[in-house]
């Protein structure tokens, strides 16, 4: 990959201390256009998070909101009144694949309006769930499983990554790339490119050039217009690629989104409960850092 840098984000890295166990946690997505404008996928993890954090974390409250649907920002406004109240803001975790332009100036921004209180991105954003630590490694093996139940040797494979892409911030198209070269870095062999769809390189130019040996991977945290709706249309017309489910889907979101909690509120045991152990309180432990991979 030519257009690389390390996959980060810009968050700051800080040690848990009690005054963050005691925030209750947002759980923002941009909302979901399409068949599945439900985004029963978004809130199938709220609740199952919510779940656990209650079983394991007690103290520490969890709810869902959307930046486009119902229950929205001002809803959660409503919610956690009792908390703004006492001066408590939520910590903010952004179900977004890059810290761009939502993340960065819409979310908070609508946040503060829903709120009537300023959110700062650098102390009250949690990592994004696609700048996760955990998110290359699990992706890796994911792939990895792919590739070995469908190709050979002699008919390697080629990863395609699908991403939305925008002309308004670079960070999409900077994570994608990023992300490109680690998977490549972990996997010398494989041959990795990106394309976009509302940015050159456009997904619906290069598709035609794909083959049975290409392997798209679509970067997209819910089933909804551009995951199901468009990659169908794309499949009808050019059905030779593989098409694997979008990110979110292929069943290990929540134990990432579980992790990355655990470490950002004073777990040591992220690693367990990405195998779906029970996490583990523990005096004086380190948090989880930023993702020093960048961009």
């Amino acid at each position: 990959m030519k257009q690389a840098g390390r996959l980060q984000n810009s968050w700051t890295s800080r040690r848990p201390d009690r005054a963050r166990l005691s925030r209750p946690i947002l759980m923002v997505a941009h909302g979901q256009r399409g068949k599945n404008r439900d985004n029963a996928l978004f809130w199938s993890l709220v609740h199952d998070l919510k779940a656990e954090l209650a079983e394991h974390w007690p103290p520490i409250r969890l709810e869902g909101a959307l930046l486009r649907g119902k229950p929205g920002f001002q809803e959660a406004a409503e919610i956690f009144s009792p908390f703004t109240a006492k001066g408590i803001k939520p910590l903010i975790y952004p179900y977004f694949m890059t810290d761009g332009y939502f993340v960065r100036s819409v979310v908070p921004d609508e946040l503060s309006k829903a709120f009537g209180i300023a959110f700062d991105q650098t102390d009250d954003c949690l990592t994004p769930f696609g700048l996760s630590p955990h998110f290359v490694p699990i992706l890796s093996d994911t792939l990895r499983q792919e590739v070995a139940q469908r190709f050979t040797d002699d008919h390697p494979a080629r990863i395609h990554l699908l991403a939305h892409g925008t002309m308004r911030n670079p960070a999409s198209a900077r994570t994608t790339y990023a992300l490109a070269e680690a998977l490549e870095a972990r996997n010398p062999t494989w041959r990795v490119d990106a394309s976009f769809l509302d940015q050159a390189p456009f997904f619906s130019k290069v598709i035609p050039e794909f083959g049975s040996n290409h392997v798209i991977v679509p970067l997209f945290t819910n089933p909804g217009l551009h995951a199901v709706d468009q990659l169908n249309a794309f499949a009808e017309t050019h059905p030779a690629p593989h098409y694997l489910e979008p990110i979110a889907a292929l069943g290990w979101a929540r134990r990432l989104i579980h992790a990355d909690l655990v470490a950002a509120l004073g777990g040591r045991d992220a690693q367990n409960s990405l195998k779906n152990q029970t996490p583990r309180q523990r005096r004086g432990a380190e948090g989880c850092g930023a993702n020093t991979s960048a961009g």
